[in-house]
């Protein structure tokens, strides 16, 4: 195929590859990355996004309007939020809140279960979802598995490059090996905690 065919084969797909997932990878941080996350954490951005973040989802329950515009989603089976990007935020600090949430949910008593990049093929723009994969330890009951708040995944959307919004979904376990879940309320206040050490 010449170099024109694969140019007009992006531009334009064809019918049967939209929505082919043209990459599917782990997520690898380059080590700039790594720096400037670990630099805007000790720089205190961290603290004011999630500071931020928990007044806007307050204002948000109370059905007043906020500057960041915030979705909840609560049922019987999941629960969750999603915060939409705007011209307020940089790309690079957008990315860092996604990877801050992973990081503060870790410190629930939570487990890594991967971390993935998808990159698809839509009709009129390439879409990228990354997203990380939480799970509950388990803890020491031979009876019931503690679920805590359920499984988390956190998930960040772009479209040709350009951030959309992050979500975060709490699923809980529908089975009588687990524990009954936690409030997902308790979850969130905990989740946007920042008067502990991983603030500092």
């Amino acid at each position: 195929m010449s170099f024109i065919d694969n140019l007009m084969n992006t531009l334009f797909p064809q019918k049967g590859k939209i929505n082919e997932v043209l990459v599917h990878e782990v997520i690898k941080r380059s080590d700039k990355e790594k720096a400037d996350f670990e630099e805007w954490k000790a720089g205190g951005e961290a603290k004011l996004w999630l500071e931020e973040f928990s007044r806007a989802y307050n204002f948000t329950k109370l059905d007043i309007q906020s500057e960041w515009n915030i979705l909840i989603h609560q049922s019987p089976y999941s629960n969750g939020f999603a915060l939409d990007f705007n011209a307020s935020f940089s790309k690079a600090h957008f990315q860092h809140f996604f990877d801050l949430l992973k990081e503060q949910v870790l410190a629930l008593n939570y487990r890594p279960s991967g971390s993935d990049r998808r990159i698809i093929q839509k009709e009129n723009y390439i879409e990228t979802r990354e997203m990380h994969y939480l799970k509950p330890h388990p803890g020491q009951s031979t009876e019931k598995a503690n679920q805590r708040y359920g499984n988390i995944m956190i998930e960040h959307v772009s479209f040709n490059e350009k951030p959309q919004y992050i979500k975060l979904m709490a699923n809980i376990y529908q089975d009588r090996l687990f524990s009954e879940a936690k409030n997902f309320d308790d979850f969130v206040r905990a989740l946007l905690d920042t008067q502990d050490n991983r603030m500092d």
